[in-house]
């Protein structure tokens, strides 16, 4: 009898605390007014002839002092599986067939450098790295006994300039397979050799990091920031002053004082006055500002404001700032748990933040089936808005569309695009 009253008790407490949430959720959404421009989303199942429906990455420039911008889009066939790479300049364009490769697409992960090279490594385990440049492909470490394995989304690659004036890549390891832990890659062009590469960090799996969510450089600054997840201790932040010779931590649960999921973030988004992050947590979820240290350059911790509160239960995977509307994009997701898909089986908003107004609106309600897990979970993700004013991003077989507002033949969306 006693257990049965104790169970009777811990599902009182488990209502109560679900109706809170709930309630929480209720308030904030009605806060948050609905955005008062206009906006339309566009769905690519199929794009044109070729069928290049998946973005799977984005060519960006790295000025110094300035908001980076979009050279380009890069494609590959999705849902089917295919060998081709298509590009195009700007939205409005068509693609154009750039490259050929030897590999299944939808098993890598790909980057295009500022010089045009297209870098591959695979998703999920460690394998061959595969260069193009100039529609030559070159197959690199398919014999080493150290390989590479994937970064995260386009989050987890970044290109800089070094004291030389050569292009280099870094990226950070993400994919769970490894035994080995998780290494930071630097790369300088044209790439196409091995001993272009080497591995500059490291953190062994599980004692020190689950894995690592971004490396992205600071335009103003040049200073490379790092980051990881997921637990309370493995969320850090790192940063690097010699172009990526080198990281030393900046921030971690046990050097500040906030909550540790604030730390669990997937991008920063860069401007001249501030930084701006959301975090990757369904029970810690909100937008944060930072300031830079005045001397140092380094992103100072005292300074980190919240604005606002966000969605418990949901994480953001990714911001984008659109500098012409001075706004902040949320790429909103439900987050892995069954009590946070309780909460959202009704859908999940998604979100802009005004910076000039300094309030959040509400954009958008999508669904997923059930409230499952999952949402603006894909392959690449736009972070700087373009003069059109578009966000978009790609999904893959890897992180498949699973948001049903999309239409019957959501499965099989590789790119969606929100014009704001």
């Amino acid at each position: 009898m006693l257990t049965v009253f104790r169970a009777y008790l811990r599902k009182i407490k488990g209502t109560i605390i679900f109706s809170k949430k709930f309630a929480s959720n209720w308030l904030l959404n009605h806060k948050a007014k609905k955005y008062p421009g206009c906006y339309n989303t566009e769905t690519i199942i199929e794009n044109g002839r070729h069928g290049h429906s998946c973005l799977c990455s984005i060519q960006m420039d790295i000025s110094k002092g300035a908001i980076p911008k979009t050279l380009g889009y890069l494609f590959h066939a999705y849902p089917a599986s295919g060998k081709s790479l298509y590009f195009k300049h700007s939205t409005k364009d068509e693609a154009l067939l750039v490259a050929t490769v030897d590999f299944d697409v939808l098993k890598y992960n790909f980057s295009v450098s500022p010089s045009g090279i297209i870098i591959a490594t695979p998703i999920s385990h460690r394998g061959a790295m595969f260069v193009n440049k100039e529609g030559v492909t070159y197959q690199l470490f398919e014999k080493q006994l150290m390989q590479p394995c994937g970064w995260l989304y386009n989050s987890g690659v970044d290109f800089i300039i070094d004291e030389s004036g050569n292009e280099c890549c870094v990226f950070a390891e993400y994919a769970h397979e490894s035994d080995l832990g998780f290494f930071v890659w630097k790369g300088t062009a044209p790439y196409t050799n091995e001993n272009c590469w080497k591995t500059v960090f490291h953190q062994q799996s599980e004692t020190d990091i689950h894995h690592f969510h971004q490396i992205k450089r600071d335009p103003w600054t040049d200073v490379l920031y790092l980051t990881s997840g997921d637990e309370d201790a493995q969320n850090k932040w790192w940063y690097s002053k010699d172009y990526g010779e080198s990281f030393h931590l900046l921030n971690s649960s046990e050097l500040c004082q906030w909550h540790p999921n604030t730390l669990r973030t997937i991008n920063f988004i860069f401007t001249r006055d501030f930084v701006y992050w959301a975090t990757d947590s369904g029970s810690c979820h909100s937008l944060n500002q930072i300031e830079r240290d005045s001397t140092s350059g380094l992103l100072d911790i005292s300074t980190r404001k919240k604005l606002t509160r966000l969605p418990y239960g949901q994480g953001t995977n990714m911001l984008c700032y659109l500098p012409d509307k001075e706004m902040l994009f949320l790429y909103e997701r439900i987050a892995w748990s069954h009590d946070f898909n309780k909460l959202h089986k009704k859908g999940f908003y998604v979100y802009v933040w005004s910076i000039k107004n300094r309030r959040l609106y509400r954009l958008i309600r999508l669904r997923t089936e059930n409230g499952q897990w999952g949402g603006h979970r894909g392959k690449c993700y736009q972070s700087y808005g373009t003069e059109e004013n578009c966000v978009m991003m790609g999904f893959s077989s890897d992180t498949p569309c699973i948001i049903t507002s999309f239409g019957s033949n959501y499965k099989n969306i590789g790119t969606v695009k929100y014009n704001l």
